[in-house]
């Protein structure tokens, strides 16, 4: 009996040694499986490419559209004279009362030695102008090289914003500057034999110019001039601008050009003009007197402005008279008239987020959380949407302090597979 026990305690012994190592068996078989399908993850995700975009701000705008009509204090030049006219001062210009703005030849080739003969007396001014830099030392050279580099940004932005005339300027401008900068760090321009050579010129030329007339304003307020004219110039409206019914602004809009074109142009007085819009008075309702608003002008040349609400004047028809006042003025401006126009309600910036990069997590208390997968460096991270706006096939996520939220120039993963927070991305 006692042999038969211990028998049977050898065997229990041998039994649990056994066990214990089939149980480290399949540990080791478990934990290469483990180790086998992290790989397999990370080459899965790997293997399929993450492709992903830079994060950056975007603004969307709710707009009202409507139709506007302009209305300044315009004046015609009247007259007629006989003979070739040449403007003396540009679109858009500010001119004094009763100023010479044109002057009248007799014929064509006389006119075009007066074009010739102001542009070479201009030329002659700039070599003055930049001979006399040579002998003035105060000049310091870091404040040029800024001149120049500005000089530069604003011939680029003008062209950017396709306002020839004003590149054409600065392109002018930029030239001068770069020229002193020379001649201030280098001393090697002479501008001498040029400048008596140019001088001989306009004598010549002033010695062969046959007579010619001045014209003025014959105005004797002052105000910007405009070559071009409309036929709306005696449109009524700019003294009760505020006093404009809807009725009135509609006959505005459907009104006809009186046809009047003069030759001399017209004269725009004061700064002050005004845009004046019919729409529905539910519209109207959240549009608030005295404040400041954008209006964009998308088929205009001036494309965006800053006006205020003058005044707000609704009919028993459901319609109200929208006064808006504007004082920026420049020749793109001055020939606005009947426009399509947006006023921007409301506008929003954030993160523009496609509706297929956004992706749902579920927190342990069952909380569902709406976020996207970005990449740092090559770890795969979630992060919150913060939305303040949804649009057709992408919301905006607004900027915030809050940590664990969409930030600017984050990479927002737009493609992968198996993509989880921390998922480790090689190349």
């Amino acid at each position: 009996m006692e042999s038969n026990k211990q028998l049977s305690e050898k065997e229990k012994r041998q039994r649990l040694k056994t066990e214990k190592t089939v149980l480290k068996g399949i540990g080791v078989i478990l934990f290469a499986l483990a180790f086998c399908y992290t790989i397999y993850e990370i080459y899965d995700v790997s293997r399929q490419g993450v492709v992903t975009r830079t994060a950056v701000e975007h603004t969307i705008y709710e707009t009202l559209d409507m139709e506007v009509f302009i209305i300044r204090d315009e004046k015609y030049i009247e007259g007629s004279p006989s003979g070739t006219v040449v403007p003396l001062v540009g679109d858009g210009e500010r001119v004094a009362g009763d100023a010479d703005i044109a002057a009248v030849f007799k014929n064509d080739d006389d006119a075009a030695k007066y074009i010739e003969l102001q542009r070479m007396k201009k030329d002659l001014a700039r070599y003055d102008s930049l001979t006399s830099q040579a002998t003035f030392s105060g000049l310091k050279v870091g404040t040029l090289e800024a001149d120049v580099k500005a000089g530069l940004c604003d011939f680029l932005g003008s062209v950017y914003g396709g306002d020839m005339a004003s590149a054409f300027e600065c392109a002018n401008d930029f030239r001068d500057k770069a020229t002193t900068l020379e001649i201030v760090t280098k001393g090697t321009l002479d501008l001498t034999e040029r400048r008596q050579a140019l001088a001989q010129k306009i004598a010549s030329l002033e010695a062969s110019l046959g007579g010619f007339t001045m014209v003025g304003t014959g105005n004797k307020s002052a105000g910007f001039y405009m070559s071009e004219t409309d036929g709306f110039e005696n449109t009524p409206g700019y003294a009760e601008a505020s006093k404009l019914t809807p009725a009135i602004v509609n006959n505005m809009q459907k009104a006809k050009s009186t046809g009047k074109t003069t030759g001399l142009g017209k004269l725009v007085c004061g700064y002050r003009w005004y845009m004046a819009a019919v729409l529905d008075s539910k519209k109207a309702a959240d549009i608030v007197k005295g404040s400041v608003v954008t209006i964009n002008l998308p088929e205009s040349d001036v494309k965006r402005i800053t006006a205020k609400v003058y005044a707000k004047n609704e009919d028993k028809k459901g319609k109200t008279a929208v006064i808006f006042v504007c004082s920026d003025i420049n020749p793109q401006i001055l020939r606005l008239r009947r426009e399509k126009a947006e006023l921007v309600m409301k506008a929003h910036t954030g993160f523009v987020i496609n509706s297929g990069e956004i992706r749902v997590i579920e927190r342990a208390d069952g909380t569902k959380i709406n976020g996207v997968y970005i990449l740092r460096g090559n770890i795969v991270s979630f992060r919150r949407i913060n939305m303040i706006y949804s649009g057709n096939g992408f919301i905006l996520s607004g900027s915030t302090s809050q940590g664990g939220y969409v930030k600017l120039y984050d990479e927002i993963i737009t493609s992968g597979r198996n993509l989880r927070d921390g998922a480790v991305v090689y190349d």
